[in-house]
C-alpha cells in the first residue's frame, strides 16, 4: 500500500510538471509578436496579413498590442490618428512598444481633410509607442480660426500622453505649429521624442512654430528644422507659474524660419530650467538661440 501511495505521487508529480512545461509553450506562443499590413487596396474586412492587408490605418491599429508592428504600404492616406476617436495601442516599456510605420522604401502620406490635427494625442494612458517612417502632411487641415494662429497642427499632445516616439517622420503643412506638446489636464513630464525627424513649412503667421513645447522632459535629436512662420524651436509656457523643464535639443539642424516673422529665432528656451540646447546648427534663422525673453520679466530660463 505504502507503494502505491510513493507511485501515484510521483505520477501526480509527473503530471504537474508536464503541464507546467505545456503552459510555458503555449505562454510562449500566445506572447509572440504580431506584424499586419494595411494597403491603399486593401479591404478592413481582412485578415490583416500581407497578403489580404486592411484598408486603413486605424483598423490596422485596432489590432496592435504590446509588441506588434502595423506596415503601411505606399500610397496616400486620407486619414488621421486621433485619440478622441479610436483607441491607440500602447506598450509597457520601449522593448514591447507597438510600432506603426511606413512598408521599407515605400512611402507612407497621412493628408486628412479638414479638422486640426494629423496625429492627436490627448490620453494619458498613451504611452511606449512609436511612429516611423511616415509623413504626416497637414495641407488639408483647417488654416483659418478665431485666434488666427494655432489653427492646426501635423501632432498635438497632451493630457499626459507620455512616452511616444517619432522617427524619421516627416511633419509639414501645418496650419499652425507642426508639433504643438501642452499640459492639458495633467502635470507630468511627456517624454516625448522626436528623432531625425524633418519639420517644416508649417504655420501662418509668427506665433506658429516649428515645435512648440510646452511640457518637459521631451527629446528633438537629429532633426531638420526649417521654413516654419515662427521660431524653429520653441521651449514655452506662457505662463510664468508653468514651466517646461528638462527637455533636450540636440544636433539639429535649425534654420530658415521666421518666414512671417521679423525677428524670430531658430530656438528658444523660456520658462524653465534644466533644458539642454547642444550640437545643433542654427542658421539663416532671424535671429540665433535666446534664452529667455525681453516682454516677462518674471520667467526663468537656464540651460
Amino acid at each position: 500500500m505504502a507503494m502505491k501511495r510513493r507511485i501515484n505521487k510521483s505520477h501526480a508529480h509527473l503530471f504537474a510538471w508536464g503541464l507546467s512545461i505545456l503552459f510555458l509553450f503555449v505562454g510562449v506562443v500566445v506572447s509572440e509578436a504580431a506584424t499586419y499590413y494595411v494597403a491603399p487596396n486593401g479591404d478592413d474586412a481582412n485578415s490583416g496579413s500581407d497578403l489580404t492587408p486592411f484598408k486603413t490605418i486605424q483598423r490596422g491599429m485596432r489590432s496592435l498590442v504590446a509588441g506588434d508592428t502595423l506596415n503601411i504600404r505606399g500610397g496616400i492616406y486620407p486619414e488621421r490618428i486621433n485619440s478622441n476617436s479610436q483607441t491607440i495601442p500602447t506598450g509597457n516599456s520601449w522593448s514591447d512598444a507597438p510600432v506603426i510605420a511606413a512598408f521599407p522604401g515605400e512611402m507612407v502620406v497621412l493628408q486628412p481633410a479638414g479638422g486640426a490635427e494629423v496625429v492627436n494625442l490627448a490620453h494619458p494612458y498613451i504611452k511606449y509607442v512609436v511612429f516611423r517612417d511616415l509623413v504626416l502632411d497637414g495641407s488639408g487641415l483647417q488654416r483659418t480660426c478665431s485666434s488666427g494662429y494655432g489653427c492646426s497642427y501635423g501632432v498635438s499632445v497632451t493630457n499626459g500622453a507620455h512616452h511616444v516616439r517619432f522617427s524619421n517622420t516627416e511633419i509639414k503643412n501645418a496650419g499652425g505649429s507642426g508639433i504643438l506638446m501642452t499640459r492639458g489636464s495633467s502635470s507630468t513630464p511627456t517624454a516625448i521624442e522626436f528623432i531625425g525627424c524633418n519639420v517644416h513649412h508649417n504655420g501662418v503667421e509668427a506665433r506658429d512654430h516649428g515645435f512648440y513645447l510646452a511640457t518637459s522632459g521631451n527629446l528633438v535629436r537629429n532633426c531638420k528644422v526649417h521654413d516654419n512662420a515662427g521660431y524653429g524651436v520653441h521651449i514655452y509656457t506662457g505662463n510664468t507659474s508653468v514651466t517646461a523643464d528638462n527637455n533636450t535639443i540636440d544636433g539639429n539642424d535649425v534654420y530658415g524660419n521666421a518666414t512671417t516673422s521679423g525677428s524670430a529665432p531658430g530656438i528658444l528656451v523660456d520658462n524653465g530650467t534644466g533644458n539642454l540646447v547642444m550640437n545643433n546648427v542654427v542658421r539663416l534663422n532671424k535671429n540665433g538661440i535666446q534664452v529667455g525673453n525681453p516682454w516677462t520679466s518674471s520667467a526663468t530660463a537656464s540651460l
